[in-house]
């Protein structure tokens, strides 16, 4: 098997908050048709992406042991020593490049990312207007007639509404399903996700199907724990990229508490089949606090695996994006650090440079917000403050 194979576009296919599809959360291009343009949920189906000539291309890349570029996101954490979506996907599919080889003619996905829109009722930092419709407002605001990408978002956000072919392709596409994903936008607010979850009970194929979800802890799903039983296996992420006000700054306008209790309340349910962790997402706001993570889940929940994810784009958000003085600063704290986690995000961080003009964006986008919202990114984070001060080029008003 080639180094660089990757079963995803042999399993699996996405639905992005837009409408757009593509081969997994990761990949940086989306499926077009013959005629070069982008398909779209809001008027094609999983079934036109899955069949595509585009998809078809990147399969046979595979085969002949090609790394296509636009799996850069991959290639870049497998250099630093963080475990790819990639490698997860080889560990999770095993067979995908036995069963590719053997086929005689193309199967419908075992597996699928939907993302229903982009429903939320959080504004989190590290997110926009493409993952969030609470963005909306304060992008509009901020960059008004200049950058529309609001606007554009605001119809393409609900694009389920918008093409009744979906629902019906779906239940045609889905029936060979083994793993069924609803990442967000916030999945556990889109009702329409719980009628697929229903279907499947009252067809007697949810006990084949796994469920994984990534939820920003807000919301108590009363719907899911009496659905979840039904199925093979439930994972469902708790996004937790701070503790206390470090998670309030980035996350808004949840509140810790909720969080946290919603957590401790979902173990408490004792459900069998449910596998809750968490996930943190390592971005400029963070990375200088990664032990903060680890030591509170050690006290409060030790038996609850944690992630560590990585903001790939927008680049202004990416620690890579950080200069070199301050990389320094962060290397410095954590390098007697042992724990594997902290240890590949520091690489991740350090080993490969963003074009640090992009910096200008992080401290514009950071003084608007902190403004818009009334907080304050000196009074949450004073430490990482007085480094990027020191030595990273903030501007005056930051």
């Amino acid at each position: 098997m080639s180094k660089f194979f990757c079963p995803m576009p042999f399993v699996n296919i996405e639905a992005r908050t837009d409408g757009h599809m593509s081969v997994c959360c990761q990949m940086d291009e989306l499926i077009k048709g013959p005629d070069g343009k982008k398909l779209n949920l809001a008027e094609n189906t999983l079934s036109d992406g899955w069949n595509s000539e585009w998809l078809d291309k990147l399969r046979q890349d595979f085969l002949n042991g090609e790394k296509p570029a636009s799996c850069y996101s991959c290639w870049t954490a497998e250099d630093a020593g963080v475990h790819s979506k990639r490698q997860r996907a080889l560990k999770d599919f095993p067979d995908a490049l036995k069963n590719a080889q053997e086929a005689n003619e193309l199967q419908k996905p075992i597996a699928m990312d939907l993302k229903l829109g982009n429903i939320c009722n959080n504004r989190c930092r590290i997110c926009n207007s493409f993952a969030s419709s609470l963005w909306v407002p304060e992008e509009k605001k901020r960059d008004g007639e200049g950058n529309r990408f609001w606007d554009q978002m605001r119809v393409a956000g609900r694009w389920p509404e918008r093409n009744p072919a979906f629902w019906e392709d779906f239940k045609e596409i889905s029936t060979d399903l083994e793993v069924l994903e609803f990442y967000g936008g916030e999945p556990l607010l889109i009702t329409d996700h719980y009628e697929i979850l229903q279907n499947l009970v009252d067809t007697g194929r949810s006990k084949d199907i796994t469920l994984n979800y990534n939820t920003n802890g807000s919301i108590y799903p009363d719907r899911g724990v009496e659905l979840w039983p039904h199925f093979k296996r439930v994972m469902i992420s708790f996004s937790i990229d701070g503790v206390g006000s470090h998670f309030e700054y980035i996350r808004n306008p949840t509140k810790w508490d909720q969080v946290r209790d919603n957590l401790r309340k979902l173990l408490d349910q004792n459900i069998p089949v449910l596998f809750p962790d968490i996930c943190y997402t390592v971005s400029i706001f963070n990375i200088y606090y990664l032990d903060e993570i680890i030591a509170w889940r050690d006290k409060e929940f030790p038996g609850v695996p944690i992630y560590f994810n990585h903001v790939y784009t927008p680049e202004h958000l990416s620690c890579k994006v950080l200069p070199k003085r301050v990389k320094m600063k962060v290397f410095e704290k954590f390098a007697n650090s042992t724990h594997p986690d902290i240890v590949s995000s520091v690489k991740y961080c350090t080993d490969v440079d963003y074009d640090n003009t992009k910096m200008n964006i992080f401290y514009k986008h950071t003084i608007f917000s902190d403004q818009y919202r009334n907080e304050k990114f000196n009074d949450t984070f004073p430490e990482f403050y007085k480094i990027l001060k020191e030595h990273g080029n903030a501007p005056e008003e930051f």
